[in-house]
């Protein structure tokens, strides 16, 4: 990126370009670079002073006073914000890494921040010291609550939401929908059969998990099967020792359930794990579903039916955030990911069919 920042420079200072710099995908032809290289070049020279971004304009040529040129480019700097209590699993590190590599190569930088105080119940004044202490041209926010989404977008900090943002908070997001995602995998145990599910539900709910407890909710209501469905959600506090007596409550209960829809993998491995201490098993006694899976899913015998996430499309919706972000216009909302389905081998018929 520095050997296109510097041309552009060039250009603009020996009034190669006046008024306004060329359409960008002329400018990206004129300088034979990919238009993603040339946005991160121009978001430089904005930041310097000698562009003005207008949303559906163009680059204008800004004048300013003669001084002595900086000939390197600040890097491009984006933070992740993520909670240090909630240990990043591969599938996120399999995408941090993409976009860290991604953003290199046209010289940005991503930095991991964990920082708990800004996921406390009062999040503000710590989210205000952070956002102070480290300087980015854009924060990319994980697994976060209500109060974070409208601090971030209160303040008006350049932020895209990795995750699903909350009805009534303008940020832009990038997740996988989860609504119809719960939909589909409540609608898969009902035409294998069953007719007492369950939707394990954490306590502390974030959006998506919000989303996905209305996918099932429709999915039941929706069903042909509607009269004879005991469709429960079953709430938990989100802790190990909660979930196992969450599940010992259901097992023993007069509408035990023969389908679990699970929301997310690291849950699966309790459930997984449990089912085999109990001795229940997995289709024979239970099926179970979980919504988008990690690697260590695989592990697992029979593997979980899940869903899997394209790593490569991730990346490229949040880099493209990350640019129309940074360009000052109206940042399109991105239209949720549809994971591909993994029916695996823990799907079967009820017990007695």
């Amino acid at each position: 990126m520095d050997q296109v920042w510097r041309e552009l420079q060039d250009g603009i200072e020996s009034k190669r370009w006046i008024g306004w710099l060329p359409q960008e995908r002329h400018l990206a032809r004129e300088l034979n670079v990919s238009r993603t290289t040339l946005r991160l070049a121009l978001q430089r020279l904005r930041a310097a002073g000698l562009l003005r971004g207008l949303h559906s304009r163009g680059n204008q040529i800004l004048a300013r006073k003669s001084r002595p040129r900086s000939r390197v480019a600040q890097p491009l700097i984006i933070n992740l914000l993520v909670p240090s209590v909630n240990p990043l699993r591969r599938a996120s590190v399999e995408w941090i890494d993409k976009l860290n590599a991604l953003l290199a190569a046209h010289g940005g930088r991503l930095q991991v921040i964990h920082a708990d105080a800004c996921y406390a119940p009062r999040p503000e004044r710590a989210l205000d010291r952070l956002v102070r202490r480290n300087q980015a041209d854009c924060w990319l926010v994980r697994l976060s609550t209500l109060r974070m989404q409208q601090w971030f977008a209160r303040h008006e900090v350049p932020t895209i939401l990795v995750g699903t943002g909350y009805p009534g908070v303008d940020l832009p997001y990038i997740d996988v929908d989860h609504r119809a995602l719960s939909r589909h995998a409540t609608g898969v145990v009902i035409a294998a059969g069953h007719r007492r599910l369950a939707l394990m539900a954490p306590g502390e709910f974030k959006a998506g998990d919000l989303q996905s407890q209305r996918g099932f909710e429709e999915a039941a209501l929706s069903s042909p099967h509607q009269a004879d469905l005991r469709a429960t959600v079953a709430h938990f506090e989100g802790s190990v020792a909660s979930m196992i007596r969450r599940l010992d409550g259901l097992l023993r209960g007069p509408e035990r359930p023969t389908a679990f829809v699970v929301p997310h993998s690291i849950y699966c491995l309790t459930i997984w794990s449990y089912f085999g201490a109990r001795g229940v098993r997995v289709p024979a006694d239970v099926s179970v579903v979980a919504h988008v899976g990690s690697m260590e899913l695989s592990y697992l015998y029979p593997e979980p039916a899940h869903y899997r996430i394209n790593a490569t499309t991730y990346v490229q919706k949040i880099l493209r955030a990350i640019l129309a972000r940074l360009d000052g216009g109206v940042v399109r909302q991105e239209a949720p990911i549809l994971p591909e389905f993994i029916r695996g081998g823990s799907i079967a018929a009820p017990p007695g069919a």
